[in-house]
């Protein structure tokens, strides 16, 4: 007969676990924690050790699908303002919009084509076309076969390392527990709720969110769940 092992450590029981301390999940910890929720943030690595810290800060409307991820990236750009202030810091945000532009004519006959379909999402304001003269009164430098392009003006930019420090400060001062060195080695049921073993310790709650962005697959796996993400890499030139 197989004797069973010893019986798992619960520790800090909590309303809720979120796993991933970059943007997604400490803006979910902190969120909930002002709902009155309590909740522990548990990290493989460090604060915004993730893609976090590497992105471009662009929180941009223009360049989506119409679609639900349209609807809330118009909505995080009409709270971004509020959160900001909350955090107070303003985190380099600023309302800098979009210029997207086009070589040929069909392309930006294409791209008229995508703007129609945006605005069928009712809160979309959609973009401004611009000729090639209106563009280079907007940006001077662009290349001379550039014939037009989509403007944008809401679409906003934000420094992402001072806003998950900026978030990280708020959630620890509003009582949400961040631990770094906390990775997910085994998640699983818990009754209602739900276990997660780190080489720190096992920690319970009675919701989980996995906000391991990139990584997510890996953590849902650990609890016998499927979840496609697709990491896309971009480009991003400093100036």
């Amino acid at each position: 007969m197989n004797e069973a092992g010893p019986a798992p450590t619960r520790r800090g029981a909590s309303d809720c676990i979120v796993l991933g301390a970059g943007l997604i999940g400490l803006s979910t910890a902190l969120h909930l924690r002002w709902l009155g929720l309590s909740v522990r943030v548990l990290e493989r690595g460090r604060v915004g050790d993730g893609t976090s810290t590497r992105s471009s800060g662009w929180i941009s409307a223009s360049l989506r699908t119409p679609n639900s991820l349209l609807e809330l990236v118009v909505a995080s750009l009409r709270y971004f303002p509020e959160l900001i202030a909350r955090l107070d810091d303003s985190c380099g945000h600023a309302t800098c919009g979009t210029l997207v532009l086009f070589d040929t004519e069909e392309q930006l006959a294409q791209r008229r084509l995508l703007d129609q379909e945006q605005r069928k999402v009712a809160a979309y304001g959609g973009a401004r076309f611009l000729d090639a003269r209106e563009v280079r009164e907007l940006e001077p430098a662009v290349a001379p076969a550039i014939v037009g392009g989509a403007w944008a003006p809401d679409d906003a930019e934000v420094d992402p390392i001072r806003l998950v420090a900026a978030l990280h400060r708020a959630a620890v001062a509003a009582g949400v527990a961040v631990q770094q060195g906390a990775e997910a080695q085994v998640v699983e049921a818990d009754g209602a709720g739900w276990r997660v073993t780190t080489p720190i310790g096992t920690y319970t709650a009675d919701k989980l969110v996995n906000a391991a962005g990139a990584w997510s697959p890996a953590v849902a796996e650990l609890a016998g769940l499927e979840l496609e993400v697709i990491p896309v890499a971009g480009q991003l030139l400093v100036s």
